[in-house]
């Protein structure tokens, strides 16, 4: 037994990397059901390097198969974000939301809508962002920007 029923996370999961996993592997450790809230492309838009984000559809497929090879698939429920809070203001079945610690602001803002709607605000589990070699954040925009490699590891020019 899990500890969570449904635990959400969220992301535009594009150049997907280390940080993601952890994301996605701790949401799973702790709930039966997991809610990812795969950005819209409308929400893409402004991210730096927009044009090298993959469109909705095949970020989507690509969760579908890293979940599917890890046999999470069945446990997992893929939306659309078309917004920063998603259903986690709006699902009274989500009992808990994971993020890593610098998307943690916005779990306070959606605890309180939640309670402002009645409903029991999330538990919050926040993970430590993985660093690159460089010994910054990874993060999809530096992959983008050719710097790291999806492991953290730096590119030679």
């Amino acid at each position: 037994m899990r500890l969570f029923n449904r635990v959400g996370v969220a992301g535009t999961f594009a150049q997907f990397h280390k940080g993601h996993e952890d994301l996605l592997s701790t949401a799973f450790k702790l709930g039966e059901k997991v809610v990812i809230a795969l950005t819209a492309d409308e929400m893409t838009q402004n991210k730096k390097y927009a044009n090298k984000i993959p469109e909705f559809e095949k970020r989507k497929t690509f969760l579908i198969e890293y979940l599917k090879s890890r046999d999470l698939l069945d446990r997992a429920e893929i939306i659309k974000l078309l917004d920063k809070y998603g259903t986690a203001i709006t699902d009274e079945h989500q009992d808990a939301i994971v993020v890593s610690e610098d998307t943690y602001p916005v779990t306070v803002e959606i605890n309180k809508i939640r309670r402002e709607r009645g409903l029991n605000p999330l538990y919050v589990i926040s993970i430590p962002l993985i660093y690159s070699e460089e010994n910054k954040p990874i993060s999809s925009t530096k992959i983008r920007e050719g710097i790291i490699d999806s492991k953290g590891k730096m590119i030679k020019k």
